[in-house]
């Protein structure tokens, strides 16, 4: 521009002092005022430039903001992520421990209804041996009482052989059986053991 700006005012220089001369024309008028045009259009020419200039490096300035801009918004956006991916690495974790969690309680609680079961099959068990022992002690209770009826009855002719046995003689077989208090007795504990056997098979 500076260079520009020097040859313009070359030329006007020259053309003033051709200008001066005894023998000026029109044409050299004209020469001067197209000059001049010239001269006024390429000012305004870098006037506009300086303008347009000035307006680029505001436009420059502000573009340089909104990158400083963007990029601490990407540099938080980034931060975000890496809090989500520690969240979800988090919830991953806690989500495996509460699987394994559920896990231990349900096998926890299969344990229990297995033993609940067993001591259901227990419980049933001991009362068939109740039943079964209450049947014994009924029929031990049967018999004791069917025994002392036949005591009473026979009170007087057992007075006098209180310390003998009674000996019946079976005629075909030649065996003597022997019937006392004690084989009474006997009898009825055979059974007592025969019932608690049988009680013991049911568990």
């Amino acid at each position: 521009m500076k260079d520009l700006y020097s040859d313009s005012d070359s030329v006007a220089i020259a053309l003033v002092a051709y200008c001066q001369t005894p023998v000026m024309s029109v044409s050299v008028e004209r020469r001067i005022a197209q000059l001049n045009a010239e001269k006024e259009d390429l000012q305004a020419r870098l006037a506009k430039q300086d303008n347009d200039a000035d307006i680029l490096k505001n436009l420059i300035d502000d573009q340089a903001i909104n990158i400083r801009d963007l990029n601490s918004k990407i540099g938080r956006q980034g931060k975000q992520i890496q809090d989500l991916k520690y969240e979800r690495h988090v919830s991953h974790s806690t989500i495996d421990d509460q699987a394994y969690e559920i896990g231990e309680l349900k096998a926890q609680v299969s344990k229990q209804e297995r033993e609940l079961k067993d001591q259901g099959r227990e419980n049933e068990d001991l009362e068939t041996q109740l039943v079964i022992f209450q049947r014994v002690i009924d029929e031990d209770n049967i018999s004791t009482s069917s025994g002392s009826s036949g005591t009473d009855y026979d009170l007087m002719d057992l007075s006098s052989d209180e310390e003998e046995e009674e000996q019946d003689i079976d005629p075909d077989s030649g065996l003597s059986f022997t019937t006392d208090s004690n084989s009474l007795d006997n009898f009825g504990a055979a059974n007592i053991e025969s019932d608690k056997g049988k009680a013991m098979d049911y568990s």
